[in-house]
């Protein structure tokens, strides 16, 4: 796979200081019996650190136990955690130039190409490492989330599709999480029409960009993880990872749900408490897990809408406006209905 990968190592690995020590004391890169360092653990080093004369990770490196217990007010364990993965850092460096050589490069919250709309939506829950593949800058573009069942059917598909049309022609590019059903439909779709289209996945990146070595290549795709590249699938990291997709979006459109039921379901009822990006979701008779979303606050979109000559955004903006209009009205209705019995 090595010759095949040439093309994309053009950008070269990159990495400041900080990052290295970020990947050194958090990554599954270094084998070591020290584990790394959970989100929460390098949450409460940063601020210890920046509390100290040390200031930034990077300077923990030069660092052996007693020196970090001098300058740090940190517990033993994770002192001897830093110390003993401190002697790894050679290993970390040969194990980035493999993975560069098999066409994967790595990024972190330090560095300039990371996502800043992960970085004020998620916060202190961003992901603090992402591996990929492909052009980076595609997480500036414009994206769009389109989410829908691993099992869907013809009516979904085409509604897919013509929702995926709409995106192309307003040049945005699709963001999904790329599961089977809707979601691969998508993807593919997107790709097939000329689209661009990122790919978050929660697992092993290497396989994944076999299939789509193509679309990496003539910057068309761009896969990326917040999970070790050679990582199995995990039912947490793709909770996660859902977040991510609707954190890096301007809007996710619900192609179709079910009530209680499945991933889609799921991040939909965590977007109405955590707001990471406008909701909408297709409405149809067929479609009843979606009526309860538009219930619930999501943006209903037809498809005689989505095939109407408006844009994305004017639709969004027209159907936000209905519904400022409806709770306004509902709010006047209960003043006059309480004026009138005090009238009386």
């Amino acid at each position: 796979m090595k010759n095949e990968w040439n093309d994309l190592n053009h950008q070269r690995l990159r990495l400041s200081l900080d990052s290295i020590a970020l990947l050194l004391y958090c990554s599954e890169f270094y084998e070591c019996e020290e584990l790394p360092m959970t989100l929460t653990q390098w949450n409460d080093l940063e601020k210890m650190l920046r509390a100290s004369q040390l200031k930034r990770p990077a300077a923990l490196l030069a660092l052996e136990y007693e020196a970090i217990m001098i300058n740090l007010d940190i517990d033993e364990e994770l002192a001897h955690k830093i110390a003993l993965r401190n002697v790894g850092i050679a290993f970390l460096l040969e194990q980035l130039q493999r993975l560069e050589s098999l066409g994967v490069l790595v990024t972190t919250k330090y560095e300039e190409e990371y996502p800043y709309q992960l970085k004020r939506k998620m916060k202190k829950n961003m992901p603090l490492i992402l591996y990929y593949s492909g052009d980076i800058t595609m997480l500036k573009d414009p994206l769009v989330c389109v989410a829908g069942p691993i099992r869907s059917n013809r009516r979904i598909d085409q509604n897919t599709k013509a929702v995926i049309s709409k995106l192309n022609e307003e040049s945005y590019t699709l963001i999904s999480c790329g599961n089977r059903g809707v979601e691969t439909l998508a993807m593919k779709h997107q790709l097939r029409i000329g689209g661009k289209a990122v790919n978050f996945l929660c697992g092993n990146i290497i396989i994944e960009m076999k299939e789509y070595l193509r679309p990496i290549k003539n910057g068309q795709m761009l896969l990326v993880s917040a999970v070790y590249p050679f990582a199995n699938f995990d039912l947490v990291h793709a909770i996660d990872r859902n977040q991510y997709v609707f954190s890096l979006s301007e809007v996710a459109i619900i192609m179709y749900s079910q009530i209680n039921s499945g991933a889609v379901w799921l991040s939909a009822m965590q977007n109405f408490t955590q707001r990471w990006t406008k909701l909408a979701a297709i409405m149809d008779d067929e479609f009843y897990g979606n009526a309860r979303l538009i219930e619930l606050g999501a943006i209903g979109l037809t498809m005689d809408m989505i095939q109407s000559p408006l844009t994305l955004s004017e639709l969004l903006d027209q159907e936000e406006e209905k519904i400022q209009e409806t709770e306004s009205y509902d709010q006047i209705s209960i003043y006059e209905f309480l004026g009138e019995q005090y009238e009386i």
